[in-house]
């Protein structure tokens, strides 16, 4: 086994672990490490195929994935510190 198939098998490993961390956490917060974890981890693969507009066209999708994915998330952590439903205010 040479030099690019360890790189890719671990490309791969952590992948598949971003996913596995994504579909079993219990946590939010952990499943969008996950997440993240496994958009790199197939953009990191793109790379490795010698293709990176893909590769930046999933980084795109992550960046967009994060946002939609902490916008409803933000208005309650914002509640639950301030006391205020969703008026990001102090008292």
């Amino acid at each position: 086994m040479n030099f690019p198939d360890l790189i890719f098998f671990a490309i791969a490993a952590a992948t598949m672990a971003g996913a596995l961390v994504t579909v079993l956490a219990r946590s939010v917060i952990y499943a969008l490490m996950g997440l993240v974890l496994t958009m790199f981890g197939i953009a990191g693969l793109y790379i490795y195929l010698n293709s990176p507009f893909l590769a930046m066209m999933q980084i795109l999708i992550l960046r967009g994935c994060g946002y939609g994915f902490l916008s409803p998330l933000r208005s309650c952590w914002q509640a639950q510190c301030t006391g205020t439903p969703g008026s990001g205010q102090g008292q």
